[in-house]
């Protein structure tokens, strides 16, 4: 106890430093679910939208089916990028919930808090001094690439969920792998395609280097492989990743936002 109570004030700062820089940056309103002036263009109110007719709708089974959004073509509530993983906590709340409701707020408020804190035990992992840990997560907390994308894709200001997976591969004694990595897994399938690309590369260069470190042996590591690839294919299937065919996908603007490797 006399350990905790030490900890304490030490684990409370990047939360702190978390809460003041989403006040900074994106402003109390966003957390007022009724507010939905600010999702009102663009992307974001097809955020919105996607979530609102998705509470409105029967349950469906796979769960993130959403029949009544779109014209001729009903798909999943991954397609609006409504951010599956709170849909699908709200949604059984939808009647006892005001009219309008929006939790994109929260969900900003959750990226920088836990930005914030993975910033903060990644930087742990490196290095113990409180100073060169409380700097380098404020510089995490203002990485340009994430700002950018706030106002417009707000599920893709999960970048916490980056170094999420990057804490994970780089902890050297790392205990319940596979619960640590599935949970991780599930989560970002929930929230976004990219991310989980992302996520997915990451969690497979570890397993690699695990086997060939000798740290886990080949049973062991395709059983982890296996177990995951199954865990991720459900959330995916659950989220309405598979609800539009091929014939029903465009690809507009591929090569339009295109880099090269140096960029």
């Amino acid at each position: 106890m006399k350990d905790f109570a030490r900890r304490l004030p030490l684990n409370l700062l990047p939360l702190l430093i978390g809460v003041v820089a989403f006040f900074l940056i994106i402003g109390p309103r966003a957390l007022n679910p009724q507010n939905i002036a600010w999702l009102g263009n663009g992307d974001p109110a097809t955020h919105y939208l996607g979530w609102a007719f998705f509470r409105q709708s029967p349950w469906t089974f796979p769960i993130g089916l959403n029949p009544s959004y779109g014209m001729e073509l009903g798909n999943g509530i991954i397609f609006s990028d409504s951010n599956p993983l709170l849909a699908f906590l709200f949604k059984p709340f939808a009647a006892l919930l005001p009219t309008p409701f929006q939790y994109f707020g929260l969900w900003l408020l959750t990226c920088f808090v836990l930005q914030a804190w993975f910033a903060w035990k990644v930087v742990g992992l490196m290095s113990s001094h409180v100073g060169v840990r409380a700097v380098s997560t404020a510089l995490l907390l203002f990485v340009p690439p994430m700002l950018m994308r706030m106002p417009f894709h707000l599920s893709l200001g999960g970048h916490f969920l980056l170094l999420a997976s990057f804490y994970l591969a780089l902890h050297q004694q790392l205990r319940r792998r596979r619960l640590a990595w599935g949970a991780l897994l599930a989560t970002v399938a929930l929230v976004h395609a990219y991310f989980l690309a992302m996520v997915a590369l990451i969690w497979i260069a570890d397993l690699a280097a695990g086997y060939f470190k000798k740290k886990l042996t080949l049973r062991s590591a395709l059983i982890e492989f296996l177990a995951l690839f199954s865990l991720v294919s459900f959330c995916c299937w659950q989220a309405g990743y598979f609800s539009v065919g091929t014939e029903g996908a465009i690809s507009g603007g591929f090569g339009i936002y295109g880099m090269n490797l140096l960029s």
